[in-house]
């Protein structure tokens, strides 16, 4: 490919390199770069001066009021769609033997509040009254 390239000085102040039909004009305003085609930047070397400071209000979350935390355990997969929220019943076991039982809802997300922050759970779904009866047991 060979193009031609020539250097244009309107005034001192102004130089304008041209090749292609592209141009950079470079004055005390700054750099320009007019071009038709793709413009690609490439440097072997970057040097950043002090950047923006931004000054921002991040909303604080309200806490519950029991300052409990919300646990949400999917158990979607383990229920088939017709089941939720009419046969389908869970049972929840945390590490120290405690059981919670309930309904699983219509979304398949059993909802639980606890003011243990690193507390295990086992949760067991029953698809069927003779299920939960057995797992009782």
């Amino acid at each position: 490919m060979n193009q031609s390239f020539a250097i244009n000085s309107w005034s001192t102040a102004t130089p304008v390199l041209s090749a292609g039909g592209s141009q950079i004009r470079i004055s005390a305003k700054g750099i320009e770069v007019i071009t038709g085609g793709k413009f690609e930047v490439k440097a072997g070397q970057h040097v950043f001066s002090s950047g923006q400071r931004v000054i921002s209000d991040i909303p604080f979350l309200p806490s519950p009021s029991n300052g409990g935390y919300i646990l949400e355990f999917d158990v979607r997969h383990k229920v088939d769609n017709g089941l939720l929220g009419s046969a389908a019943t869970f049972s929840l076991i945390d590490s120290k033997g405690n059981v919670r039982s309930g309904d699983v809802p219509k979304d398949g997300i059993v909802r639980i509040t606890s003011n243990d922050q690193e507390e295990k759970y086992t949760i067991i779904v029953h698809k069927t009254d003779a299920e939960s009866t057995e797992q009782e047991a």
